[in-house]
């Protein structure tokens, strides 16, 4: 298991700067990518309650000191509005986010033979009901 520590965020946090690509027009751009989705991260694994946008939203202003401060981010002192935030998620090149990660992964652990794969809600649940017709998500073939 990997442990979140601030080191270990930092150095995800200049991996992400070195190597995603932030499509985003420079005009009126007020935020870095790279902090952004790590105030995502962030937000997501400081999370208690049900999830939604607009709940995983208020983590992120929740916490946009404590990350700033941590990682030495000065671009903006205002967190990104929810809906500037729903179009860089949707707009982020996962492909290449996923491949940093994983090797972000691998030399934190260190063992390059362990295998991640992603796993539907239901599935920690268990509560997909095979009699009612009910199915796994497709998401789950992908990263296999």
């Amino acid at each position: 298991m990997i442990q979140v520590t601030p080191k270990n965020a930092e150095a995800f946090y200049a991996k992400l700067q070195e190597r995603l690509p932030d499509t985003r027009d420079n005009r009126g751009k007020q935020h870095e990518l790279a902090f952004v989705i790590i105030l995502f991260i962030v937000a997501l694994l400081r999370h208690q309650s049900r999830y939604s946008m607009l709940s995983i939203y208020r983590n992120m202003q929740r916490f946009y000191r404590t990350v700033s401060r941590r990682l030495n981010y000065t671009q903006s002192d205002k967190c990104v509005s929810r809906s500037q935030l729903i179009r860089i998620l949707i707009d982020l090149d996962y492909e290449v986010f996923n491949t940093i990660l994983s090797d972000h992964i691998e030399e934190s652990i260190g063992d390059p033979s362990i295998e991640w794969m992603a796993i539907d809600g239901k599935e920690l649940r268990g509560s997909i009901d095979s009699l009612l017709g009910q199915n796994r998500g497709e998401s789950t073939d992908y990263w296999t």
